[in-house]
């Protein structure tokens, strides 16, 4: 009987809510077993279970009982049908009310406090960061997670994938949008490049200025070049169009002409016979016109000799021994000036054409040129000194009122050389051999008046006095 008025009792003092908060922080007491089954609590008053807010955690343990409060004792070991279903309500909800106390002194319930809601309070405490050493601490998530993390932490993960997502479909819609634009920037239209620009109205041709004809390809021995290039300036220096030199100040700068002279005596046997016919004989017409001038210069001013001043004036003849005595090292053999000219250009070549590219220092023999005799060119420059001795007084000079033709006596010279190659030609066979060889070879260097004179006329031939006169640009 007693066991039923405290049940009564207690369930009074439910009802009219009389029991006292305890005076510490705690959850308020929520029947979650009215909650779960939507009907009415303890207190026979229905009451919606309050939508918990965000971040609470259902899970977090049940707050301590104050330790300062006592229960009363129910004066029985059986547990009562309020604890029962307290108990009940524990196993079946992850929060549970916290322990209720009833009041020692029985004082009436708060009217306020009856039927009232309160909002549960949970203080929610982060938990403090390790200190690392510049290493950032990744915190494990907890093994015991309830429902409510785990929707909500779907809920952010969707979140999250969802606006990366977008993040991602809009930065490669920006990237597809901005790509051909870039693409035009970046790159050059290959089309542009390949269109040719646009051209002038055609108008006039420019004037076109002649250019003069390219001079022709010096060719010589390799071993030639020094001595052609030093060759070639001494006789622009020294030599006039007449073929005078210049003794006086070829004497003060002799350095330029023995220079030119060791460049042609390095020759080596060895390479002279290795060279084609012209050059060879290239190499002995300027030899024989380089070492007649060095004789000169050596012995210049020239002074005079008795009896030899009687029969030649004054000239290389008053030099004693000088085309015969005096040797100069060729091709590694040594040569005279008569040698050169008779040994080497007659015999070896038998071209008498050769003969009118000597100078001999003298005014009598043919010009000298004021180049070197190239081995490309050496036919039509021997032809030039032929046609220009031929012209002159010192070659060949024609009377027609006497009938007298005059030929230099130099033909007298080489006249072995001249029979043996025109003497056999059908002209002129009227005359000697020797005079008919000389004309042979005059009349194709003649132009053709003079040509048609000798062919169809008579007249005599004679010869004019070789001039030994020095072929200096001093003398009168």
């Amino acid at each position: 009987m007693s066991r039923c008025f405290l049940i009564l009792a207690f369930s009074v003092v439910l009802g009219l809510g009389g029991c006292r908060p305890v005076d510490r922080e705690a959850t308020p007491l929520v029947d979650n077993s009215a909650s779960q089954s939507g009907g009415p609590g303890l207190s026979g008053v229905y009451e919606p279970v309050p939508e918990q807010p965000s971040g609470y955690d259902a899970t977090s343990p049940r707050p301590a009982p104050d330790m300062n409060t006592r229960t009363e004792p129910t004066g029985t070991d059986e547990p009562s049908d309020t604890d029962r279903g307290a108990s009940e309500a524990d196993t079946v909800a992850p929060v549970t009310a916290p322990s209720q106390t009833a009041d020692p002194e029985d004082r009436p319930p708060d009217p306020e406090v009856q039927g009232s809601k309160t909002e549960p309070t949970v203080e929610v405490t982060e938990p403090a960061e390790p200190e690392t050493d510049g290493v950032t601490a990744i915190a494990e998530p907890p093994e015991e997670r309830n429902e409510v993390d785990e929707s909500a932490g779907e809920e952010a993960a969707t979140t999250t994938d969802a606006t990366a997502s977008d993040e991602a479909t809009k930065a490669s819609e920006a990237g597809r949008s901005a790509t051909p634009s870039d693409k035009r920037e970046a790159t050059a239209d290959p089309e542009a490049e390949t269109t040719p620009p646009e051209t002038a109205k055609p108008g006039p041709p420019p004037a076109v200025e002649p250019t003069p004809a390219p001079e022709p390809e010096t060719k010589w021995h390799k071993d030639w070049k020094a001595f052609y290039e030093g060759y070639a300036a001494l006789l622009k220096t020294y030599v006039d169009d007449k073929g005078d030199v210049d003794y006086f100040e070829l004497r003060r700068k002799r350095l330029d002409l023995i220079g030119v002279q060791n460049a042609m005596e390095a020759i080596k046997l060895a390479e002279y016979e290795q060279w084609e016919t012209a050059e060879k004989a290239a190499f002995w017409i300027n030899a024989h016109n380089i070492c007649a001038l060095r004789v000169v210069v050596d012995n210049y001013p020239i002074k005079p000799r008795w009896p030899f001043n009687l029969m030649y004036p004054n000239g290389i003849m008053q030099i004693p021994g000088a085309r015969t005595k005096v040797y100069f090292r060729l091709v590694e053999r040594e040569y005279s000036l008569t040698e050169m000219e008779r040994d080497r250009l007659l015999k070896q070549f038998g071209d008498v054409r050769y003969m009118f590219a000597l100078s001999h220092a003298t005014r009598g023999a043919g010009f000298l040129r004021t180049e070197p005799y190239y081995p490309d060119r050496l036919d039509k420059q021997v032809d030039e000194q032929v046609r220009r001795f031929l012209k002159s007084p010192r070659g060949l000079r024609i009377d027609r009122d006497a009938g007298v033709v005059q030929l230099s006596d130099m033909f007298i010279w080489y006249k072995d050389t001249c029979i043996a190659k025109y003497g056999q030609v059908r002209r002129f066979r009227h005359q000697p051999d020797d005079v008919r060889a000389y004309l042979n070879f005059v009349f194709d260097h003649l132009p053709e008046a003079q040509a048609d004179y000798l062919l169809n006329r008579t007249f005599t031939v004679t010869y004019i006095s070789y001039d030994w006169a020095l072929n200096d640009r001093a003398s009168p």
